[in-house]
């Protein structure tokens, strides 16, 4: 029964770190670009962020995508490599 509960507590934890992690994503976004997404629309994999929008909304973040990629790497150590747009 114990170890169930460690192997459940370490699930819990890995599961907050990728919540942190996207909302870090998330908040830099809307700060930088001023476009607020959901939670639902990013992933992030390898150093590889996959955003799903708009064309409209692509285009304001890409034209803040260096800004945002510098702020997540010294705020928040998340290093992203390399931005895809769906």
């Amino acid at each position: 029964m114990r170890n169930l509960s460690l192997f459940l507590e370490k699930i819990n934890r890995a599961l907050n770190k990728d919540r942190y992690i996207k909302e870090s994503v998330l908040g830099s976004i809307k700060e930088i670009s001023g476009v607020k997404l959901e939670d639902t629309n990013i992933s992030l994999k390898e150093g590889v962020l996959q955003v799903n929008t708009t064309p409209g909304r692509k285009n304001e973040i890409v034209l803040k995508e260096r800004e945002i990629i510098s702020n997540l790497k010294n705020s928040h150590n998340i290093n992203i490599v390399k931005v895809l747009y769906r």
